[in-house]
């Protein structure tokens, strides 16, 4: 998906891509007791592809994203923040924009 973009990991932001659907299943199945009462919000500090991002969406909370690629910010405008009205995304350094969340 990368390279077909023409895209490519950004060493300097130590970006690591969780891919390995069990370890996924096992954090979100891990999360659910802390986050069962729906004022509940998640933050999510580097969303990159999604693949853990998409899964907690459906876990229907308001969630804070956090993304300083801009790579992976044009595919969250484009995919994620269409189809999950609860999430919000914070472009830039999630240090200095952690104090937005309200």
């Amino acid at each position: 998906f990368l390279a077909a973009n023409g895209w490519n990991a950004q060493k300097k932001f130590g970006q690591n891509f969780l891919i390995d659907p069990p370890s996924i299943q096992f954090i979100i199945q891990s999360s659910v007791p802390y986050i069962e009462a729906p004022e509940i919000e998640i933050a999510e500090i580097g969303i990159g592809l999604g693949s853990l991002t998409y899964p907690i969406l459906q876990l229907n909370r308001k969630s804070h994203l956090f993304e300083i690629d801009t790579a992976y910010i044009q595919i969250a405008e484009r995919e994620i923040l269409q189809k999950f009205q609860q999430s919000i995304l914070y472009p830039g350094d999630a240090l200095s924009r952690l104090i937005e969340i309200k």
